[in-house]
């Protein structure tokens, strides 16, 4: 039986930092054939060492240390971790994680930040479905890499989860031209570009879709009309703002306390 090690994340630990390791989400589990919680450090035959969520940079390293030094002497260090390097969602630097000079590894297969990027010794393979907005036009799927018998990666190959995960898009729509076609079983969101006029008639017709929209109005009324709309939030909700699929905005203003 292979089996399948299982990390735990920082959204399966407690909020109390300094209890990290001593109990999360995959301690609940019921124990099953060839399924390996590692909620700290493991480190099996193969080349492979495994570490779980924390978030101090000097846990990290001591731990990493520690495996490194383990008599099987693993090249790849399989994690969930921070490192200086990554990139968050929208593009911006990802401050305070750990120096990827530090970690006494070959290669470093990492998890926590959910867009695909790589760089140096470091690889994040990103989630394998679409979460949010910011996933929107991204290729998600997953990652299975082959390792010689030190550890070393040889091989990795990319299996879609478009088939069985719902794809976010994000389609420009521009006035003047045609509704673009949202692929079938999409979570789409159409980026409306135009007058005030055809925007609001656009927005209709992406809503009766099924889809949610955003708007850059190109004409000056539209940045009166959104001036005016500005005015109040309950304003802005009753008639500007757009919920996702499933909420209704009488509900959102029942949370904010507004009239709807």
């Amino acid at each position: 039986m292979v089996p399948t090690y299982a990390l735990a994340g920082n959204h399966d630990m407690p909020g109390d930092s300094q209890s990290e390791w001593a109990v999360s989400a995959l301690g609940c589990l019921p124990a099953a054939p060839g399924f390996v919680p590692v909620e700290s450090v493991s480190v099996p035959p193969g080349g492979i060492a495994y570490m779980a969520y924390t978030h101090s940079v000097d846990k990290f390293l001591a731990a990493a240390r520690e495996a490194a030094a383990h008599p099987s002497r693993p090249r790849t260090l399989v994690c969930h971790g921070e490192i200086d390097g990554a990139k968050y969602d929208n593009g911006h630097p990802a401050p305070g994680g750990v120096d990827p000079a530090l970690i006494p590894f070959d290669f470093v297969i990492s998890g926590h930040y959910h867009t695909r990027q790589a760089f140096g010794n470091v690889d994040y393979p990103g989630t394998a479905r679409w979460d949010t907005q910011s996933d929107a036009n991204q290729e998600k799927g997953i990652w299975v890499y082959e390792h010689s018998d030190d550890g070393a990666p040889v091989s990795k190959k990319f299996v879609s989860t478009a088939g069985v995960c719902v794809p976010i898009l994000e389609l420009e729509w521009r006035e003047g031209q045609a509704m673009p076609a949202a692929p079938a079983g999409s979570r789409t969101t159409y980026s409306l570009v135009g007058s005030s006029a055809w925007v609001g008639g656009a927005k209709k017709e992406a809503s009766a879709s099924g889809a949610t929209t955003r708007s850059t109005f190109t004409d000056s009324a539209a940045g009166r009309e959104g001036r005016r709309k500005s005015a109040g939030l309950g304003d802005y909700l009753a008639s500007t703002f757009e919920p996702v699929a499933g909420v209704e905005r009488r509900e959102i203003a029942g949370w904010l306390g507004i009239a709807p």
